[in-house]
């Protein structure tokens, strides 16, 4: 996944998917993700350090 502004996520099947909505670095990851057929999902990851 490229995460830059723009960026896009190459899936392991070969299909390239625009759908990066932002970093708020360096903790947190949020995209959205969908076949552009139904409603995506979208996903927030929130790192934290132990």
């Amino acid at each position: 996944m490229d995460v830059r502004p723009g960026g896009v996520w190459h899936s392991l099947d070969g299909v390239d998917y625009n759908n990066y909505i932002g970093v708020m670095s360096p903790e947190r990851l949020l995209y959205s993700h969908g076949d552009g057929e139904e409603e995506p999902f979208r996903v927030t990851m929130t790192f934290d350090e132990h």
